[in-house]
């Protein structure tokens, strides 16, 4: 082989002995050497050709001349099949790592298709997105839509809402935007996202628009910058990419400046022009690649910081098997090429299309984690749905049997963007159709018309009970179970002619001088509720919160949402750690030094201790017991009231500690147990719970109200004795 350096290649002679495939002829560039050595140390097969490389007198260049190669289908199989058992809990704890294979897949193959034409000065951007759309968009707008009826079928309003919107970002090629703004794709929330996949669709979506014109802008600019330009641009995202995944670990995994390595790593390998790799040592490539791609596959798992550094294994591995196959068949490439592998790649895009959203809808349906039968059958019906969407829309599209010109191409994917944004918008407007059934609502009542924090900052908190009455003889103060006693609390007082304060924030327990992950405003939200209490010298303070939730180990079930486990502790300024002990310590100092402070000036204080956990959310069961005609039977039972006792412990011996004349500690745990000391989930047809931890308006009535009744009469008539 003699490779020809020149400034003016149409100046050199080449001996008329050598044919075109024995000569490499490449521009000049002040970063030519530092590049070619980069590239000799990972692989001496991969020699830099500063130039568009010209495919069609390139002999080396197996890839560019077949128009298929087997193996890469039989790699995309495997790397679907990593992703699903990844996703189904089935194995491959670091199955995610087969998204990253199928980027470098991705750059590879829709860069040679670039080059080649453009080379051959038939480019046009038009037919490139032509062809990207028939691909891609057609699987993807049925998938969309089959997902939101799903969605409609069994999602209550509120994740039936994030859906929708989840949809309308997908529809925009920015779903990885949402759903980075969102959450955490390694937590159990995301099981609960249908659409969540999407994100590396969009990813994809966004290269495809961009490399266009970044290789028409260097061919025209001056070709000789093509590889350096790549290269650099592949460095700084994997750079990126390295320095963002501890800081900001969810743009680091969602946003394509820290991706675009992994597809640019696939544009490599086709602007770098190769020598004919010796049969031996391809071999030993294909062996260190499939390993590299193991060892992400079997060895990371949902706790290893990704993409960044721990990318790099699958990314290179899967570079070093296209790079070993390109001339001739592997051991490892004629085990790739066998026909039910490559029948499987070829299926792979509808199988990660539709894996997902039926494997999320079936776990939200069966509220948490699905047995390894139901698993089974769900994946039947990924393959069953995945042959349909290949062979009826996928490749009838593709290859023009139907939609055959633009124009028809166009105005179908017109009419399925605009049928997705139709339906979505629509779910956002009606709010989720809550109507679909009595339980699909969550009633939480709204009782601020304005911010929390705003309305204590402006003095302008909503008034419960009879708001002719001037006098504010009461306040409801604490979190969001503060709030859900609040229209049966306002009825009580209106009933008796009293009226109070309405004080609930959401996950802010009426602890002074105390801080949570949840609410930044926590303190001054606090002291500006005990400001008040003392500035309209109200009589009656009623303290009601999730008490157990600021002070021990959160409830399982609330990592469905995506809960850090140490944002809900309290601490102050002294005891900043976030720990269980610290957390007790700090409310017990709290709670001790605000019921002091209220009794010396004469206030009564009232504290409702926390209503049982349940382990799972009996509103959304019967929701969807409903929904599939008793197919998935509602069979939970309420928590034992020992559970219930455990959990309570330590909260309750401090209120019992703080019980006097003036502290009343008001304990509806005799109404919520059955004679078997069970949670009483229902009342006849009426719920009891709204979720796993608040009261239904009617189960305030059931277990609160009574304890609130004969105290309300109290207040009334000392109010009636000073008039």
């Amino acid at each position: 082989m003699i490779f020809c350096c020149t400034k003016s290649p149409s100046k050199l002679i080449i001996p008329e002995s050598l044919t075109s495939g024995q000569v490499n002829c490449y521009y000049r560039s002040p970063l030519e050497k530092p590049f070619r050595h980069a590239f000799s140390l990972l692989s001496f097969t991969i020699y830099p050709t500063f130039g568009m490389p010209n495919f069609a007198s390139t002999e080396n260049s197996r890839s560019s001349l077949s128009p298929y190669r087997p193996d890469i289908d039989g790699l995309r199989a495997i790397s679907v099949i990593a992703v699903i058992l990844f996703h189904t809990g089935l194995g491959c704890p670091g199955g995610y790592v087969g998204v990253d294979v199928f980027f470098v897949i991705s750059g590879f193959l829709i860069t040679g298709l670039i080059v080649k034409e453009v080379d051959k000065g038939t480019f046009a951007l038009a037919n490139f997105w032509e062809r990207r759309c028939r691909r891609i968009i057609p699987a993807v707008f049925a998938m969309t839509l089959g997902a939101l009826a799903m969605g409609y079928w069994l999602l209550r309003p509120y994740h039936y809402i994030q859906m929708a919107k989840s949809a309308i970002a997908q529809a925009f090629f920015g779903s990885n935007f949402f759903f980075w703004r969102d959450r955490n794709y390694f937590n159990q929330e995301s099981e609960w996202k249908p659409l969540l996949h999407t994100w590396s669709l969009s990813v994809e979506e966004q290269f495809y628009i961009l490399l266009p014109f970044l290789l028409l802008g260097i061919h025209r600019w001056n070709r000789r910058w093509l590889v350096p330009v790549i290269c650099i641009g592949t460095i700084a995202s994997l750079i990126l990419s390295c320095m963002t995944v501890v800081a900001s670990p969810a743009a680091c995994f969602y946003l394509l400046p820290t991706r675009a390595w992994e597809l640019l790593a696939g544009t490599l390998l086709v602007v770098c022009n190769r020598r004919r790799t010796p049969k031996i040592v391809a071999e030993a490539m294909a062996i260190l690649g499939i390993l590299s791609i193991c060892v992400g596959v079997f060895g990371y798992d949902r706790q290893t910081p990704f993409p960044g550094f721990s990318a790099i294994l699958p990314v290179a591995g899967t570079m070093l098997i296209l790079i070993s196959n390109e001339n001739s068949l592997t051991f490892l490439g004629r085990f790739l090429s066998h026909p039910m592998l490559v029948y499987l790649g070829k299926l792979s895009f509808a199988l990660y299309l539709w894996h997902w959203p039926l494997l999320s809808i079936s776990r939200y349906a069966a509220d948490g984690q699905l047995s390894t039968s139901i698993t089974i059958v769900v994946l039947i019906a990924t393959l069953v749905v995945s042959w349909v969407t290949y062979h009826l829309i996928e490749q009838p599209i593709r290859y023009r049997k139907i939609l055959a010109t633009q124009t028809s191409l166009w105005v179908a994917v017109l009419c399925g963007w605009l049928s997705i944004i139709g339906i979505s918008l629509c779910v956002y407007c009606f709010e989720g159709f809550p109507n679909r059934n009595p339980l699909a609502n969550g009633e939480r009542p709204e009782t601020f018309p304005v911010s929390e924090i705003e309305a204590i900052r402006t003095g302008n908190l909503p008034v419960l009970g009879a708001p002719d009455n001037p006098v504010r003889s009461f306040i409801v103060w604490g979190d969001s179970h503060s709030a859900v006693n609040m229209p049966m609390m306002g009825e009580l007082a209106k009933r008796r002619g009293l009226s109070g304060f309405a004080a609930a924030m959401s996950s802010s327990p009426p602890l002074p001088e105390t801080m949570n992950g949840w609410n930044r405003d926590l303190m001054e939200w606090n002291k500006g509720v005990l400001d008040l209490i003392e500035q309209k010298d109200i009589k009656h303070v009623f303290l009601i919160a999730r008490w157990a939730s600021y002070v021990e180990e959160i409830n399982k079930y609330d990592l469905l949402f995506g809960t850090d486990p140490l944002q809900t502790f309290v601490y102050d300024n002294m005891n900043s750690t976030k720990s269980t002990d610290v957390a007790f310590t700090v409310f017990q100092q709290s709670i001790r030094k605000l019921c002091n402070r209220l009794t010396t000036a004469g206030r009564h204080v009232y504290i409702v201790p926390q209503v049982p956990e349940q382990g799972s959310n009996y509103r959304h069961r019967q929701f969807i017991a409903e929904r599939t005609w008793g197919w998935i039977p509602n069979t939970q039972l309420g928590i034992s009231k020992q559970t219930h006792l455990a959990r309570q412990r330590r909260v309750n011996q401090v209120f019992s500690s703080l019980q006097s004349t003036l502290v009343s500690v008001l304990n509806a745990d005799e109404s919520l147990f059955d004679s078997n000391e069970r949670t009483i989930l229902h009342k006849g047809d009426v719920l009891i719970y709204s979720d796993i931890n608040h009261l239904t308006i009617e189960g305030t009535y059931f277990a609160i109200a009574p304890l609130l009744e004969p105290i309300f009469d109290t207040i009334a008539k000392s109010e009636k004795s000073v008039k």
